[in-house]
């Protein structure tokens, strides 16, 4: 901007400035002479004497003229203020004209003021508040302005509101609407003298503060934790804000310095009251809080669903079983349950967890919050939570062969007379039950020995089941063998037909041999008797010779099961005919 813009732009503002500016009435110095006879004069107005023979004025007055101080004569000024005098030396009596004794001067009484009254505001309301220069008053307010003056005497207060036309004030001014004011006032006395003009800026308050509430820490709705605290604000864009009070249930008002603290106070149910005032004595509509100080964890309680058994003290579970946990909270309610199982990861809850992949004993650490974050822990060193001894596995099955037996690759031979013993074991739960069945038929609960009859393959199924329900199976291929061995015999030597005693008969010659032999369909061999004649049973190892005449042979064999079969023979040995 050019030095011209510059010069064009002050002009302007100063131009506005001057239209702007209120203008005060014109107030006349003057003399004054009261009720009482006293002449003032306005101290700085000249002052011309004059002198005439008439009680009228206004005929023949003659100005007075000064030869020995004619320069400070006309016009003249008084120098004291208040009281002044023009005197003429002695007294003369008005009738005989002669000096007047004792002597003493004639004194002409002047008051000479200068000075302006003085005026004095007093504001009638309820209450007020002064800041950074301006009067806050509460509702409406009535302004009483009065003046003094201690020579001439007050004439007039003028006064003035939000840059209006000076008036004569002559009652209270009224202020009834909530704004800013600006009132000037001044007075002025019978000889003219100004007072200079007073500013008072004054605010009509009617509102009351507004005031907020925050709670920080942990809060769920109207439940509020240990660590919470409520904070007030207030607002109050006039004359501002006083105090804030606020009262806990039936408890005496207090005011408030610092945030409510619910760590200051016990567990339980509260209605906070608070309201606020400004510094006018504007108040709000007190308002309430109730809540709930939760101090107090989730209890959590774990359990055990399924079956459970007691031995010795001690409790077993079993790997169906699943682990419920339970929480119970006072008040604000519980949010969220992690758990963790033999020192596993925490893990969230959501529903029972399966314990199939647990065994042993079992420790269970979990916590829990509710919703404003109190949280309780069960763990190993505290509240250890040492559950049912988890039993993931059934029991152990075996069987034994009693009597004869054969195994064979993944089947066991047995004859009719093999007992077969079923026995299981369980070193956590116990042992509840032994069931088998033998080729699909129905189960049949374990209590003795027993036997297969029936001749061919046979499918036993055995299952045993723990006290807490697991159950183990095992199967076993079994053949029932009852056939004993099939003999062979075979003649050395071709036989020859010869009559004998009548008839013909098949003979062999001295010199041949019996070979006897004997195969089993299922097992081998075990081993071979014979009986020649009726003679005492002999062992069978390979041949028989030296036959003589009519020989009974009565040959016998053993399997490997014990299963027996025999063979008898009857047959001739001698020479030809």
């Amino acid at each position: 901007m050019n030095a011209k813009r510059w010069i064009f732009f002050i002009a302007i503002v100063f131009c506005e400035a001057l239209l702007n500016a209120q203008s005060l009435p014109y107030i006349e110095k003057k003399m004054y002479k009261s009720p009482d006879g006293k002449l003032y004069v306005n101290k700085s107005l000249p002052i011309y004497l004059f002198i005439g023979t008439q009680p009228d004025a206004a005929k023949g007055v003659v100005r007075l003229e000064s030869e020995t101080t004619k320069r400070y004569a006309n016009p003249m000024y008084f120098d004291s203020e208040g009281y002044n005098t023009i005197q003429s030396p002695s007294c003369v009596d008005t009738i005989t004209k002669q000096v007047v004794l004792p002597k003493h001067n004639i004194i002409f009484e002047v008051y000479a003021d200068s000075r302006p009254p003085i005026t004095r505001m007093h504001i009638e309301t309820k209450r007020q508040h002064v800041r950074k220069g301006k009067i806050y008053v509460s509702g409406e307010a009535k302004v009483v302005l009065s003046a003094t003056d201690e020579l001439a005497g007050v004439d007039k207060i003028l006064y003035s509101i939000d840059g209006a036309d000076y008036t004569e004030y002559t009652a209270p001014i009224q202020l009834s609407d909530q704004k800013e004011y600006t009132l000037k006032y001044f007075a002025f006395d019978h000889v003219g003298n100004i007072e200079a003009v007073h500013t008072a800026i004054i605010v009509v308050d009617k509102t009351a503060p507004k005031v907020s509430m925050e709670i920080k820490g942990d809060f769920h709705e109207q439940v509020l934790a240990g660590n919470a605290r409520i904070i007030f604000f207030t607002e109050d864009t006039i004359s501002e804000t006083e105090n804030l009070f606020y009262a806990l249930n039936d408890n005496k008002p207090a005011i408030y310095t610092s945030p409510v603290d619910m760590k200051d106070l016990p567990q339980g149910e509260y209605t906070l009251t608070y309201w606020a005032e400004d510094k006018v004595g504007n108040s709000s509509d007190k308002q309430t809080f109730s809540f709930y100080v939760d101090k107090t964890p989730p209890t959590i309680i774990p359990e055990i669903m399924g079956k459970t058994y007691m031995i010795n003290g001690k409790e077993f579970s079993s790997g169906r079983a699943l682990l419920k946990l339970t929480t119970i909270d006072n008040k604000a309610g519980t949010r969220e349950i992690y758990y963790s199982i033999n020192n596993s990861e925490f893990k969230k809850y959501e529903k029972p967890v399966m314990l199939n992949n647990t065994g042993g004993r079992l420790i269970v650490r979990a916590y829990a919050l509710d919703y404003v974050n109190n949280r309780n822990e069960i763990s190993e060193g505290t509240q250890s939570a040492s559950l049912p001894y988890v039993d993931l596995t059934g029991p152990s099955i075996g069987y034994r062969i009693e009597g004869p037996y054969l195994q064979v690759g993944d089947t066991i031979l047995i004859n009719k007379t093999s007992r077969i013993k079923l026995f299981a074991s369980d070193d956590e739960s116990g042992l509840n039950e032994i069931l088998y069945s033998i080729d699909k038929k129905d189960y049949t609960k374990y209590t003795a020995t027993f036997n297969i009859e029936n001749e061919g393959i046979h499918q036993l199924d055995i299952s045993a089941s723990d006290n807490v329900d697991n159950i183990s199976s095992r199967s076993v291929w079994l053949y029932t063998d009852n056939e004993g061995p099939e003999i062979y015999t075979l003649f050395s030597s071709p036989s020859y037909q010869t009559p004998i005693n009548d008839s013909i008969q098949t003979i062999y010659p001295p010199y041949c041999k019996l070979y006897i032999s004997a195969t089993d369909r299922h097992t081998s061999v075990l081993k071979m008797t014979y009986s020649l004649n009726h003679s005492p049973e002999k062992p069978l190892t390979g041949f028989l010779t030296g036959f003589k005449g009519h020989n009974h042979l009565l040959i016998h064999a053993w399997d490997m099961l014990g299963n027996h079969s025999s063979l008898t023979l009857e047959f001739w040995v001698g020479e030809p005919k």
